[in-house]
């Protein structure tokens, strides 16, 4: 998620040069869902307005009304109605004319409240979460996040300290939690971004792999671990087991370098290596993918199990220096 200050000002400006509570209030229902005019409402509101806030990954029954791209599987949905070509939700009335009218209602309502700064009113409306909080950021004059996705409000909230929120918390109270974080000087969107980043960006996970056999005396990789990785949920290292690696987790490469380099005395393997297990280890996060490897090396590899990194008691490292060194918790 982006938020530039300035676009955000600019499309601000752009928006509500072609669209005001008053012409929201005499507009036509194809002036609202018509999106092969691009300056209809929900035109606007999906591809228009992309930097205040993207809802495009969310089907277009968040605008309560709208013209199906696809009719045949939507015919297939009892939840919704359907008359001249427009699909609306069932519940805001018998023809598309009613429902239109209730929709229209709702949104004056939406900006109304948005207005006013009163945000546990917008709880209470029944128009879809994700562009209801759309609407209502573009007419607050910027006084909530641009965010509007509960998940991603949870996840922030939950990065900021509260763990006490949950699915049913009303989303006018997840935004008041997260602006009491926000500096009176900073403004909106970018606090909105930075938080977003921090806690709510969905990041793909990293992979890694990992053998499964520890060294003999000899200094070869040949005895089995993957019963105990089992039994303890976790896949470790075994190398410099008497030392606690826990502060050097995401240090950078010099400070492992030198862990390393001070610590590893043996000759097998080498410093070199040793040094590369240890920076793949500082690297690794919640969410990622370790596969566990009996033997072999690049594409003659034989995968045994796959693995995610978890965290338990808050982290995802464990030194236990009489049980395999250094575990990573894992689910196998």
């Amino acid at each position: 998620m982006k938020l530039q200050p300035t676009q955000v000002d600019i499309k601000l400006s752009a928006f509500h040069n072609s669209w005001n509570l008053e012409r929201i209030q005499n507009m036509t229902l194809h002036e609202y869902a018509d999106l092969n005019n691009h300056d209809s409402l929900c035109y606007w509101l999906e591809y228009g307005t992309d930097e205040l806030g993207l809802i495009g990954g969310v089907s277009l029954h968040k605008f309560e009304m709208w013209q199906s791209k696809d009719p045949i599987k939507e015919l297939k949905d009892k939840r919704y109605s359907r008359q001249d070509g427009f699909f609306w939700n069932a519940k805001k009335g018998k023809t598309k004319e009613e429902a239109f009218s209730n929709i229209k209602e709702l949104i004056i309502q939406i900006i109304t409240n948005s207005n006013n700064l009163d945000w546990e009113a917008l709880d209470k409306l029944n128009y879809h979460a994700i562009a209801k909080w759309k609407i209502a950021f573009i007419f607050s004059n910027k006084r909530i996040l641009p965010i509007y996705s509960k998940r991603a409000l949870l996840a922030i909230s939950k990065g900021l300290g509260n763990e006490c929120f949950s699915d049913r918390t009303p989303i006018s109270t997840l935004q008041k939690y997260i602006l009491q974080y926000k500096n009176e000087e900073e403004l909106i969107e970018s606090f909105a971004g930075k938080n977003y980043l921090a806690f709510a960006e969905k990041k793909k996970p990293n992979f890694y792999i990992i053998g499964s056999k520890y060294s003999d005396k000899n200094g070869h990789d040949v005895v089995p671990k993957i019963g105990e990785f089992i039994e303890n949920k976790c896949v470790a290292i075994g190398f410099l087991a008497g030392l606690d690696f826990s502060q050097l987790m995401g240090s950078k490469e010099d400070k492992i370098n030198d862990f390393v380099s001070t610590n590893w005395k043996e000759q097998k393997p080498t410093v070199p290596k040793v040094q590369a297990i240890f920076k793949k280890l500082s690297k690794i996060k919640e969410g990622d993918i370790i596969a566990v490897k009996s033997h072999g090396s690049h594409n003659q590899l034989t995968i045994i199990a796959y693995a995610e990194v978890v965290k338990r008691n808050g982290s995802i490292y464990e030194h236990r220096k009489e049980l395999l060194g250094h575990h990573i918790n894992v689910e196998l």
